[in-house]
């Protein structure tokens, strides 16, 4: 029937114009032989819509972050829910405002289809995301990337949005390089959200170029 149609199409929609028209439409034709024990009409169909409301919300924040290999919903769900509560301890981490991300054109096309990466092999077996200050990205550049065919992008990446999951840590006796763990350095991906920027990076007379790097 077409009421059962209505509310199948209500159930999946989060375009809040097509719900009110369609939410209006069943309350005037829905059957009153499907009323619920001592519900009405209008009720029912509230408390419906409330629900279907909130799963539309709920889902949307995490359906996309889903797609993520080796996803764990509580880890990401924490993430978000605490993401504002831990912008307030970057400071002992760090005096940045930014951090960068050396990014492949792939990895970037990830996060701007499925809203998240977990990076490259290296970040998931490190456990964390590699990200660099503005200082250190042309020296990154110049000893991991100079002879890579790939495309690559640099992303500037909001301190505040990565909370208290901001690690500053030495990797030899002269470099302090800032890494991306999540909560409680559970690995969790980086998301699109938290990218302020992205510029192409051009190689020119062996050196990358783009707006950022001036």
């Amino acid at each position: 029937m077409v009421w059962q149609l209505l509310v199948l199409v209500l159930a999946m929609c989060k375009n809040s114009l097509l719900t009110i028209f369609i939410y209006v439409y069943l309350i005037r034709h829905f059957p009153a032989s499907i009323e619920h024990s001592s519900l009405s009409q209008t009720r029912y169909l509230s408390r419906y819509l409330l629900w279907t409301l909130g799963v539309a919300i709920s889902t949307s924040t995490l359906v996309d972050v889903s797609r993520c290999s080796n996803y764990n919903p509580l880890i990401t769900w924490q993430a978000y829910q605490t993401g504002a509560e831990m912008a307030g301890n970057t400071g002992v981490n760090g005096s940045e405002e930014f951090v960068y991300r050396i990014s492949t054109a792939d990895e970037w096309s990830e996060l701007q289809m499925s809203r998240c990466t977990f990076g490259q092999q290296l970040d998931k077996d490190s456990g964390y995301i590699h990200l660099s200050k503005l200082d250190q990205v042309k020296s990154t550049l110049e000893r991991f990337y100079l002879g890579t065919t790939k495309d690559l992008f640099l992303l500037q990446i909001d301190c505040k949005k990565l909370g208290d999951g901001l690690i500053y840590e030495a990797v030899d006796d002269s470099n302090v390089f800032p890494h991306f763990y999540g909560p409680s350095r559970s690995f969790v991906p980086l998301a699109f959200d938290m990218v302020v920027k992205a510029d192409k990076l051009i190689l020119s007379n062996g050196q990358f170029i783009c707006s950022m790097l001036n």
